[in-house]
């Protein structure tokens, strides 16, 4: 968990009243929680301890500060679960480790009683990083929040952290021993692309910042409407909605350019036409395009 992400979380979970009890899925050991990234502790946890809030910790591995451990997905883990009467769920950085995301969706959102609140927080952008897999999933906070259906977006943000370039320059008697480490990783073209991919992907930060998706949900009533997209809208940040926005002319422009490129190979924009090309199926020029796609002007 980076320290801007702990930080964001903790000031979220303060405005958000009766939440405990909380389950936190993949929470690690007390050591990683207090010792190895203490602003876990200091930033997230504390603050709800101050509060009174009971906090319950699962997670994969058994140790000191695992209050339900095993798979989440095996039964046993998941009655002891139940037993919590829980009523909010933090999960973080969770879903990208797991081979079967929709089913933890579905748990969890099981798990939470009415006016709940589920607490998701994964990646954006950030690098390849197995624990024991990486599934390389990177939402956007509709994303995370469209595997929780029954849900209403309490907060969500994408929170920008540091490079890694920078965490090096945090610890300069290490930054020869990473430099002759990382240009060891690069000549190793032998390993294959997979692991090679593993082994160098985190350089792509060296000047690029992490990033993080961090979202809360409530719970609405089962009998509650859904609320219609215009009414919805009040939930999404602005940060959200400029990303939907940004995506939406990305694709405007990719079907413009799709149309201009399958009219001018069949001669229907002012063009001579082109005889080589069958008029109805149009070979693409840029991977993305639909190389089986039919020119909208050549449909009868």
């Amino acid at each position: 968990m980076r320290v801007e992400e702990a930080d964001w979380l903790g000031r979220e979970l303060a405005r958000l009243p009766d939440i405990s009890p909380v389950l936190e899925l993949g929470s690690s050991t007390l050591h990683f929680r207090t010792k190895k990234r203490p602003h876990i502790d200091l930033l997230l946890h504390r603050p709800l301890r101050e509060r009174l809030v009971r906090i319950v910790h699962s997670d994969f591995k058994k140790d000191d500060g695992v209050d339900i451990a095993g798979d989440i997905f095996d039964l046993a883990v998941q009655a002891r679960i139940r037993e919590v009467r829980l009523r909010t769920i933090l999960c973080c950085n969770v879903f990208e480790h797991v081979n079967d995301r929709p089913s933890l969706a579905r748990f969890c959102a099981e798990m939470i009683p009415t006016g709940g609140y589920m607490v998701f927080s994964g990646p954006y952008s950030y690098p390849y990083h197995p624990d024991p897999v990486d599934n390389l999933f990177r939402p956007t906070p509709a994303e995370a929040a469209a595997m929780f259906p029954g849900f209403d977006i309490v907060a969500a943000d994408i929170v920008k952290s540091t490079t890694w370039g920078a965490e090096i320059l945090e610890q300069p008697g290490q930054i020869p021993r990473l430099a002759l480490y990382s240009a060891v990783r690069l000549l190793k073209f032998w390993a294959g692309r997979d692991k090679y991919f593993e082994e160098n992907h985190r350089l792509l930060w060296l000047f690029r910042r992490f990033k993080v998706t961090c979202v809360i949900l409530r719970k609405r009533d089962s009998f509650a409407a859904a609320p219609s997209k215009d009414a919805s809208r009040d939930h999404f940040c602005p940060a959200l909605e400029l990303r939907a926005n940004k995506r939406d002319r990305m694709r405007s422009r990719q079907h413009r350019a799709w149309t201009a490129a399958v009219q001018y190979s069949c001669g229907r924009s002012g063009t001579s036409p082109n005889p080589a090309v069958h008029p109805r199926r149009h070979t693409a020029r840029r991977g993305w395009l639909d190389r089986s796609a039919v020119c909208p002007g050549c449909r009868t």
